[in-house]
């Protein structure tokens, strides 16, 4: 790039090695270098902006290779902030002003947004005709063009100035007609759409971001279903789209219907075994499908109708299981089988977790090990907490599926450390069956009341359950009074005999 203000000696040196007047003329920067100089990044903003009139880039652009878009993004953001620490200009200001006067324009990036729309439709062939309503534009784009006609007056200099570079002048501005479409025939393109989409995949599941030949027809598809959701779509469109998909607008949601299908597709050609937790499929579809079966009464008649032709019946949702493999302990060496498909979601989990509570009167015994009929509720209930404790930090609001384990056992999600809930439960076990204590819960009770005042008013009241009702420190049992004091008579906790010591 310095070439024309080098010496006649240092050219004849650079012929030597063969970088002559011609070679340099064809020498271009590497787009791919990783912190591109304000040299490299002019070159390809100049070639940009010959190709396309100026430098509105979208910041995912490139151009022969270089992201012009995110460079160009970089020196907007240096600009302003050189702007607001300084009075003088930015130093590349003027040089990326002499290739484009609004590259770091006043005006906001949704203007940005819809000019580049336009220009890509005129750099397609397309002519923009204000007098006629802008035939051949999407919807979105011709009204856009026609509220900058309205309004082209009142418009930037530099705004005036690039829809004049797509055919838009203050001649033809005002003969601008709306780009209207009435709903039927707005209706009839989107349904078209609709058509080849389902006979290219069978089903109208697209999520809002999907396109269909350039057309937007995931959003099309979700504007129909908030339509009907209000009941203002006409019946005749909602059979239209009832023949290409008869579930286009399921009651149960659209995440679950896109999971269905990526499922499907999946299992294309396989046989399903639930009894052994559907082998041979990815884990992301074996964890879908479990859960399913895990709660497939609660699923909408639909949603087992769709099970249903997956091959999954209600007797084999009964007897799914997730699949086992044989781990060694580390430590033990012994060996036992455990799942290795089983979902960590509230669904996947909640039917286990019922069942447990319902047999042991609450979820506080279930260690990290647990496991309740196969499934590794101890390692699913250490999940949930983590979530719940994640959520209430981020939003500072509990935990949406909190009351529905509040409702099997109000403390499940301790504010204190879940394994005091597991030393108390050995405790009110000994106590309820009227067995005498063990060493080790002896011991712990002694250290709850010595630490009585530090306890959690609930687990001061879950103490006073098996008998424990204040700070009061427990002694062996002796036949004779000590120090000459009155003998108390022994408190039956279950059958262990404590004796409370009155202290001076």
């Amino acid at each position: 790039m310095s070439y024309p203000g080098l010496a006649v000696e240092q050219r004849r040196q650079l012929a030597a090695v063969g970088l002559t007047e011609q070679t340099v003329q064809t020498a271009r920067p590497n787009p791919a270098t990783h912190r591109p100089s304000l040299e490299t990044g002019l070159h390809y903003a100049r070639s940009y902006a010959a190709l396309h009139g100026d430098l509105n880039a979208s910041p995912s652009d490139r151009h022969e290779g270089f992201p012009i878009g995110k460079w160009l993004a970089r020196q907007k953001h240096q600009a302003d902030l050189h702007t607001a620490r300084s009075a003088a200009p930015y130093p590349a200001g003027p040089l990326l002003a002499a290739v484009d006067p609004w590259w770091n324009p006043p005006w906001n990036g949704d203007w940005q947004i819809n000019h580049r729309a336009a220009r890509k439709l005129v750099e397609n062939g397309i002519r923009l005709l204000p007098d006629q309503g802008f035939p051949g534009t999407p919807d979105w784009t011709g009204q856009w063009l026609y509220t900058q006609c309205v309004a082209y007056q009142n418009l930037h200099p530099g705004q005036q100035h690039r829809l004049t570079q797509l055919g838009i002048t203050a001649t033809n501005a005002p003969t601008a007609r709306p780009r209207r479409v009435t709903q039927q025939s707005s209706f009839d393109t989107g349904l078209g759409h609709a058509r080849t989409y389902a006979a290219q995949h069978g089903h109208l599941a697209a999520p809002r971001s999907a396109n269909h030949h350039g057309y937007r027809l995931g959003t099309w598809l979700a504007h129909q279903r908030k339509r009907a959701a209000n009941g203002r779509l006409p019946h005749h469109r909602a059979e239209a789209l009832d023949v290409l998909d008869s579930w286009w607008n399921p009651p149960w949601g659209l995440p679950w219907q896109i999971t269905y299908h990526a499922v499907r597709n999946e299992i294309h050609g396989h046989a399903l075994n639930a009894a052994a937790g559907f082998p041979g499929l990815p884990p992301a579809a074996t964890r879908w499908l479990l859960t399913q079966c895990t709660n497939y009464g609660d699923l909408h008649p639909g949603q087992q109708e769709l099970l249903t032709g997956l091959g999954i019946t209600p007797q084999d949702a009964h007897a799914a299981r997730p699949q086992q493999e044989t781990r060694t302990h580390r430590r033990t060496g012994a060996s036992r089988a455990r799942p290795t498909t089983v979902s960590s979601s509230i669904d996947g989990g909640l039917p286990y977790a019922r069942s447990y509570a319902h047999t042991h009167g609450g979820l506080g015994t279930a260690h990290y090990t647990t496991e309740h009929n196969g499934f590794p509720l101890g390692w699913w209930l250490y999940e949930q907490r983590k979530r719940a404790v994640a959520h209430l930090r981020r939003t500072g609001r509990p935990w949406p599926h909190d009351t529905q384990l509040t409702a099997l056992d109000p403390w499940w999600n301790p504010p204190w450390r879940a394994s005091w809930n597991h030393s108390y439960h050995q405790a009110h076990i000994h106590h309820t069956a009227g067995r005498p204590f063990p060493g080790t819960t002896t011991k712990w009770i002694r250290t709850q009341q010595h630490a009585w005042n530090q306890l959690h008013p609930h687990q001061q009241h879950l103490m006073t359950i098996i008998g424990i009702h204040g700070p009061t420190p427990l002694c062996r049992y002796k036949p004779v009074p000590a120090n000459n004091q009155p003998l108390v008579m022994p408190r039956k906790v279950g059958t262990c005999k404590i004796t409370v010591c009155r202290m001076k």
